[in-house]
């Protein structure tokens, strides 16, 4: 099996192969109401709140970004992502749809090269410059790091309807 390949994989076991550990597996059950609970206290990046509507909305959000800013011409925006996620409805389905297009981006994009691009650098957040490689194997760790939190908020939410 080629990297292209091992990472498509990868890519796919963490947005939605592993039943248990992939982002969409994380939000399997959530209903609107507990997607928008927010912890009392949370601390992480100023746009974020701790709410599995939020942490849903930025996994899924932040593919089309990054896509756009590694391999595109830049032009996809937190702004118009943000205006693309309020227009569906602002809410967990909005949420969800963001995630399978920014997804389909990622394959897109992964599929159109070769194996020497993956050793190509490409624009990255701040200013960076990361190989090819790096930002799909980012990609894929960013959706289990934040299916994580989201199955930690249903734990904490579980506790206190216990």
């Amino acid at each position: 099996m080629d990297r292209i390949e091992s990472l498509r994989q990868r890519l796919e076991e963490a947005f939605r192969g592993s039943r248990h550990h992939s982002f969409l597996a994380s939000l399997k059950g959530v209903s609107e109401e507990a997607a928008r609970w927010t912890p009392s206290r949370y601390r992480g990046f100023p746009h974020m709140n701790g709410s599995i509507l939020n942490l849903a909305f930025h996994t899924g959000g932040d593919k089309s970004v990054l896509i756009s800013c590694a391999f595109g011409d830049g032009s996809v925006t937190w702004e118009r992502v943000t205006a693309r996620f309020e227009s569906l409805g602002g809410d967990l389905q909005a949420a969800k749809r963001l995630a399978e297009e920014g997804h389909a981006k990622v394959l897109e994009a992964l599929a159109s090269l070769s194996e020497a691009d993956l050793e190509e650098m490409r624009p990255y957040y701040g200013g960076r410059r990361l190989t090819a490689y790096e930002i799909f194997a980012i990609i894929a760790e960013h959706d289990l790091y934040h299916a994580g939190q989201i199955n930690y908020v249903r734990c904490l939410i579980e506790g206190i309807e216990a």
